[in-house]
C-alpha cells in the first residue's frame, strides 16, 4: 500500500481554498489524501523538511506531485511519480 498524498495549503492562499474545498468534498482522483495547513503546528515543520516554497503543493513521501483541475467538472487531479519499489 502506498502512503497517502499530502496536500499542503495555507489560509491566505486563494488557490489553496479551492483545493481544500474539493478535497473536503471528496472530489479528487487519488486513493488517499491528507490535507495539511502549513500555518499550523502540524504543518510548519514540512516547510523546511520538504523545502516547500509554494502552496498548494502535493507530495507523496519526498516526491513532488503535480496538481491541476479538471475543466469539465469540479475535480482536483493529482499526478505523482510512479513508485520506484516495483509494486
Amino acid at each position: 500500500m502506498t502512503e497517502p498524498i499530502k496536500v499542503f495549503i495555507s489560509g491566505h492562499c486563494r488557490p489553496c481554498q479551492r483545493a481544500k474545498k474539493l478535497i473536503e468534498e471528496g472530489k479528487f482522483d487519488a486513493e488517499e489524501v491528507e490535507l495539511i495547513d502549513l500555518e499550523t503546528e502540524e504543518g510548519f515543520p514540512y516547510i523546511e523538511k520538504l523545502g516547500l516554497n509554494k502552496t498548494p503543493s502535493a507530495y507523496r513521501g519526498t516526491q513532488r506531485c503535480r496538481m491541476s483541475y479538471d475543466r469539465n467538472e469540479p475535480m482536483l487531479i493529482i499526478e505523482c511519480p510512479e513508485d520506484s519499489d516495483g509494486e
